[in-house]
């Protein structure tokens, strides 16, 4: 069974290659870090290594102290490949140059490949790479309530933009900050720099989630899909600053979750118009300031965690490479290259 979940499509900084190269993945030095929740393969060091590991796990408590989701205690542990080096990435063979990390699931496996970059754990400075692992993370963790219950497709993308602009530095913590996810807004933004496009609360809460197909695509769909993305993370990080607006929302996911049709729990929850809410949106926005919250760690209580790491021999590392490229969505088992790399990998043996 291969379920795909979530593919991130954002402009990555150089173009992907043609065909999965274990030969130039082999000179690069991998290695391993694991928790009881995480598998990290990665080409950083040790000290980085350790690091994506523990903001991981801090994360996964922070999401579930958020939504207080009981679910998110009850998945399996989540395999990460996070690359830092460009060219690494390159010949991993995503097939799509606007694709900057993909999530998904193969049975009961779960799997991510993103950009890792300089990740900054605990960092309070802007991180693209970060926003990236931390956004696909929210979609896994946030996968067996979806699965249980239907959710709006604006929300299940919005929240995860939202809940990854969660930081720790020191004794403060902080979600909201727009950070490096400014970039968001750029599709918005009116010819000549005068003020943004409107929100659109009516079309964006009756998004499809197959509207968006990641196959195909072509500049005119990807203005789309980059505006649909801002749209919803703007909505959200509204209703985040708006107790009222807030539980209103809350409601209204509720009465989507039980089969409501969009305009009725639109109606039955926010009591109001589109028109007027979606105005509310919209001056918020063009307020050029969209509010993030800070609050002391001692808030939240983390729970201790044992990880360990080891520089991966070459063989291995390229059998790890290859597990996650096979499981990806897109490729079939005879696939040319998946061909071509296995004979690569038996070679090895010699």
């Amino acid at each position: 069974m291969f379920t795909a979940l979530f593919v991130l499509s954002i402009t990555s900084p150089s173009a992907t290659s043609d065909e999965l190269d274990l030969k130039k993945l082999e000179k690069i030095k991998w290695r391993i870090a694991e928790s009881q929740n995480f598998t990290v393969i990665t080409d950083a060091s040790e000290k980085e290594a350790l690091g994506y590991i523990q903001e991981l796990e801090n994360f996964r408590y922070f999401v579930h102290f958020y939504l207080q989701q009981n679910e998110v205690e009850r998945l399996p542990r989540a395999n990460f490949l996070l690359v830092k080096r460009d060219k690494a990435f390159k010949y991993l063979s995503l097939d799509q140059e606007s694709v900057g990390g993909m999530f998904f699931l193969r049975g009961d496996k779960v799997f991510s490949i993103a950009r890792s970059g300089d990740f900054r754990k605990g960092a309070m400075v802007p991180s693209y790479e970060r926003n990236i692992v931390l956004h696909e993370l929210v979609h896994y963790l946030t996968s067996e309530s979806r699965r249980k219950h239907k959710q709006p497709y604006w929300y299940y993308e919005g929240i995860a933009d939202y809940l990854s602009t969660f930081k720790e530095d020191g004794k403060k913590m902080s979600i909201g900050e727009i950070g490096a996810l400014k970039y968001r807004f750029y599709s918005l933004e009116k010819r000549g720099g005068d003020g943004y496009e409107s929100v659109d609360l009516e079309s964006l809460f009756k998004v499809e989630r197959n509207e968006h197909p990641v196959e195909n695509r072509n500049k005119e769909l990807d203005k789309e899909v980059s505006k649909f993305y801002a749209r919803s993370f703007v909505a959200v990080h509204y209703f985040a600053s708006n107790p009222e607006r807030d539980k209103q929302l809350t409601q209204y996911l509720r009465l989507i979750a039980m089969g409501e049709e969009v305009d009725k729990a639109f109606s039955m929850a926010f009591n109001t118009s589109y028109e007027v809410l979606t105005k509310e949106v919209d001056t918020y926005l063009s307020g050029n300031y969209l509010y993030g919250y800070s609050f002391p760690k001692s808030a939240i209580q983390f729970p201790q965690v044992s990880i360990e790491t080891d520089p991966l021999e070459k063989r291995l590392a390229m059998e790890w490479i290859l597990y996650f490229v096979e499981s990806r969505p897109g490729l079939e088992s005879d696939d040319p290259q998946l061909v071509r790399a296995r004979a690569y990998l038996e070679s090895m043996k010699e």
